[in-house]
């Protein structure tokens, strides 16, 4: 909490308090040129310094009083003085950090001296509080009750300040009363505070031009007395300071200027000022910053841009980090390269998937690929990759149409990085066709290599076909999921085309721009329904362009339902209707016999539906016999 009506004045002019009276000095040490009899140069006291125990000055180097050792300063720096006019020169600063070894024993032994003072050898220290600490402590207490003192310590300096009505409650009295008592109370401390020489010094210190973010440790090391706890209050020096001066917060461990979301503004402005397009500055132009150990500026930048809520990678702050596509453009502009899919998503962390940012990346105009799985920003003008799909196809159009396998898989693997695996299984799908190691455009109208009633879980149902799949977590995020190539001649779908099929919840897409066509997500089938991880379903497709989503039966332990079940087809303890639908469900006639029913769902790769066959046909047939 600052009080705008008593703040610290920003310079001194109110009445110094009394200071204790000077002793005289001792006479000039030995070596000094003060003429004997003469009055010592008038000492300036200590700022509000509180004096000494027992009223004597502190004793210090070989028991010489402060007031004698500043005596024997002052005839030092004389010797000093009249040593640099007399050699010629006057203008020479009296104290220099080192002087000729050459120099008389009585100048150099002066230098040392000096060098080598102390403050307490100055000022009669005592065992008190340092001044700072005293002249608050005091200014706080001397026109205070116990219940004015209160109300300081639990609203004015108090972490948590209390409100004005549970003091009230306190004491008896209305909030108005106790409004009245905390504004008189902080008027006299200003008025008493106005009045210390040290105070005024320190605001001083603390108001002077220069970087507008620091540590607050940094301020309490190089004036300990702020970190000083004051009796009176339980509370640091520091929070006297940040309470009635409007020009400073702490927060957070921070020692801003003037408040805390004013130096967060002016950082943020700063740092758009000379970012890049794309939102990134090196740590290094990150100024209005201050570490008293240079070593810890670097961590302290990064500290505070995280106050900030800036985003730092490595040696940079990245300023655009809402969308994932403008936070992977920031982190490919400071690495310089192109990264993968997976070192973007190391960096950009959940919940992103890499499905998703691959997705985004990819309709974005700023991005380009440059391998099979790395991306780059387009305006480095790197070569583009532009799938192995359409990579082969630039290479048979510039060989004529034509081109030998073996030489393909050479080009495309030492250029990026994919198997020789991938490009035959590429170049065997449409739209290329590859025979005894030629690979050309496949002919027109050509066929898939595994049609519907040879696709293994995939099934005719009445009106329509089912395909069998298991849920997994991605179906979940709203992933895409691989079909069969068998899909395209049933949807009539061609490399480079997408299908809309109506359903209850909307459209629902298929594509083919990969190996293989894709159905687009699911997901909003296996919410609505509660369909979790790992359960079957069949995605059904019908003739007149529907879709749905439909949950497999659980297995019963009967080898007929369950394989009813894993073909989509209604439950009946009519075995001859079952083996119609077992035998419809895969393009065989209705007459076909059990045997050549386990025999067609082997041979399409249908095992687990097999084997239950076999449990209901070969023991029938045991039986028989």
């Amino acid at each position: 909490m600052k009080n705008s009506d008593h703040t610290l004045p920003a310079n001194g002019g109110q009445p110094e308090t009394s200071q204790p009276s000077v002793p005289p000095a001792p006479p000039a040490p030995p070596g000094s040129d003060q003429p004997p009899g003469s009055d010592p140069p008038s000492v300036p006291p200590a700022l509000d310094s509180p004096p000494a125990p027992s009223g004597h000055p502190a004793p210090v180097q070989d028991g010489t009083s402060a007031e004698g050792m500043t005596q024997m300063a002052l005839g030092g720096l004389e010797t000093i003085a009249a040593w640099y006019a007399g050699i010629g020169l006057p203008d020479q600063p009296a104290l220099s950090e080192q002087i000729p070894g050459w120099y008389p024993d009585t100048v150099t032994t002066a230098h040392h001296r000096l060098h080598a003072l102390r403050a307490r050898d100055l000022v009669a220290v005592g065992t008190r509080l340092p001044a700072l600490v005293h002249g608050i402590d005091l200014a706080i207490t001397r026109r205070a009750d116990a219940r004015v003192l209160t109300i300081l310590r639990r609203r004015v300096f108090a972490t948590e300040p209390d409100s004005l009505e549970s003091l009230g409650q306190t004491y008896g009295i209305t909030r108005e009363r106790v409004r009245q008592l905390e504004e008189r109370a902080l008027r006299r401390l200003v008025e008493d505070l106005d009045a210390l020489s040290i105070v005024t010094a320190v605001r001083e210190a603390l108001a002077q031009p220069g970087p507008r973010v620091r540590r607050l440790s940094d301020v309490l090391d190089s004036i300990p007395a702020l970190g000083a706890v004051l009796p009176s209050l339980g509370q640091p020096v520091w929070r006297v300071f940040e309470r009635l001066d409007r020009n400073f917060e702490v927060s957070d461990g921070w020692w801003v200027r003037p408040t805390m979301q004013e130096a967060i503004k002016a950082t943020r402005a700063s740092l758009a000022s000379v970012a890049n397009p794309h939102g990134v500055v090196p740590l290094d132009a990150v100024n209005g910053i201050s570490a008293a150990n240079p070593e810890a500026l670097r961590e302290f930048r990064e500290q505070w841009l995280i106050q900030c809520g800036i985003t730092v990678f490595g040696e940079f702050a990245l300023l655009r980090t809402i969308s994932v596509a403008d936070y992977a453009a920031g982190l490919l502009s400071a690495v310089g390269e192109p990264l993968s899919s997976h070192q973007l998503i190391e960096s950009l962390g959940p919940p992103h998937s890499i499905q998703s940012l691959r997705n985004r990346l990819s309709k974005n105009e700023r991005f380009t690929r440059t391998d099979r799985d790395r991306w780059a920003l387009r305006e480095w003008g790197l070569r583009e990759y532009s799938g192995i799909r359409r990579e082969i196809g630039k290479r048979l159009e510039l060989a004529g149409g034509t081109m030998p396998l073996e030489e393909l898989i050479d080009e495309l693997t030492h250029t990026f990085s994919i198997s020789p695996a991938s490009v035959v299984a590429y170049a065997a799908a449409p739209p290329y066709h590859s025979r005894d190691g030629i690979v050309s455009l496949a002919p027109p109208g050509a066929e898939t290599s595994k049609p519907p009633k040879r696709t293994a879980r995939l099934f005719r149902v009445p009106g329509g076909w089912a395909y069998r799949t298991r849920v997994r977590s991605s179906h979940l995020r709203g992933c895409g999921s691989p079909a069969p190539v068998a899909i395209t001649a049933i949807l009539n779908l061609q490399f480079g085309q997408s299908r809309e099929l109506t359903s209850s919840l909307g459209p629902q897409f298929m594509y083919w721009n990969g190996l293989h066509p894709t159905f687009g997500t699911i997901r909003r089938f296996l919410v609505g329904q509660g369909i979790p991880v790992g359960a079957d379903v069949f995605l059904v497709i019908r003739d007149d362009g529907s879709f749905s989503v439909d949950p497999v039966r659980p297995p019963t332990g009967e080898p007929l339902a369950d394989a009813l079940s894993l073909i989509d087809a209604p439950a009946t303890d009519n075995r001859d209707e079952a083996g119609q639908a077992l035998a419809r469900a895969i393009g065989l006639p209705d007459s076909t016999t059990g045997t050549a029913l386990i025999k067609g769902y082997k041979q399409r790769g249908d095992t687990n539906i097999a084997r239950l066959l076999e449990r209901v046909y070969l023991v029938r047939l045991f039986e028989s016999d």
